[in-house]
């Protein structure tokens, strides 16, 4: 149904339409997107019983419609933090056409603008519907959703705490996922980008001590993840490595500023529309209080960008799990 919607939608592209008929149009496609994506994301779940191989997030185009839907059109107005706006975003009638539109985003007198071209949106969408139902549908006709690699996981998980020879343990298990699930793409699923993520940790390279503890300890959450993703559900699999210093002093601060706890919401994710001043409101927080060694974490943050800031930002994010 979404998809014939999208159809009417592209055959009557170039028609007048006066501005609530655009509007209308809009938000009738931008729904109809964000319908047809949940729908991929339970079809996948339901049909291999694991979130492996939904990857449709690391899309950029997708995950600008994540925005939309979450800051834009969902809840635009709904981001207040310590009784005051942290910010929000808003679409304006005069930039809405047939074929794109705009938002902007207000952070205090900033304001960025966002330029969205329609025809982006569902190509990048039927890309990935059509990539993922393919992968799903060689996953379904081979009887593989329930595959597990548990001998490779154990190898690589006691490798890496025991004697840290653990790369060619993660390149086995690299090799024989792609055999078994006959894919070579690393778009299409989560462990191959979660060992794309360790490929990234291991090149990142630091002379400060305390960044350097924070890596080790990243390539470990990032080791858990890959091992979670092959592994059957009976195993558990911890991080056996202390918290690091800063990652210690991130919890602390905020066991005593429950109020911070909504900028960390967004800590991970380098292209959130409020990501930058979320990290801000960090920094300014943690000076002010004087937790010297959380605000070196921040700052650091803010030197990084993509897949690095996903890697060291998650960290704080596992805050709610892993109060210390």
């Amino acid at each position: 149904m979404t998809n014939e919607a999208q159809k009417s939608f592209l055959i009557t592209i170039n028609k007048d339409f006066d501005l609530g008929e655009k509007s209308l149009r809009l938000y009738g496609l931008l729904q109809g997107l964000f319908v047809a994506i949940d729908s991929l994301y339970a079809l996948a779940y339901a049909l291999t019983k694991s979130k492996t191989f939904i990857n449709i997030n690391q899309n950029q185009k997708l995950r600008e419609l994540k925005y939309i839907r979450n800051d834009v059109v969902g809840h635009p107005s709904n981001r207040v933090f310590d009784e005051k706006i942290l910010g929000y975003c808003i679409f304006k009638k005069e930039d809405i056409s047939n074929d794109s539109f705009k938002y902007y985003i207000y952070v205090g007198k900033e304001i960025e603008e966002k330029v969205i071209k329609i025809e982006d949106l569902y190509e990048n969408y039927y890309t990935e519907s059509n990539r993922l139902l393919s992968n799903i549908y060689n996953i379904c006709v081979n009887n593989k959703e329930n595959t597990f690699f548990n001998d490779y996981v154990m190898r690589l998980y006691n490798t890496f705490y025991q004697t840290y020879t653990y790369k060619e343990e993660l390149k086995k298990l690299e090799i024989e996922f792609k055999k078994v699930f006959n894919n070579n793409d690393i778009k299409v699923n989560r462990l191959a980008w979660r060992i794309s993520l360790i490929h990234e940790l291991e090149k990142y390279n630091n002379q400060t001590k305390d960044i350097e503890e924070l890596k080790e300890y990243a390539l470990a959450y990032e080791i858990n993840k890959v091992c979670e993703l092959s592994a059957s559900k009976d195993i558990n699999f911890e991080i056996k490595m202390p918290l690091p210093r800063l990652l210690k002093s991130v919890f602390k601060f905020l066991n005593k500023n429950i109020d911070s706890h909504q900028y960390i919401q967004n800590i991970h994710d380098y292209s959130h529309p409020l990501f930058k001043s979320s990290l801000e409101q960090l920094i300014f927080k943690s000076e002010q209080e004087k937790f010297i060694y959380a605000s070196t974490y921040f700052h650091f943050l803010k030197e990084l960008d993509n897949d690095l800031v996903y890697c060291f930002g998650i960290l704080i994010k596992s805050y709610k799990q892993n109060k210390k």
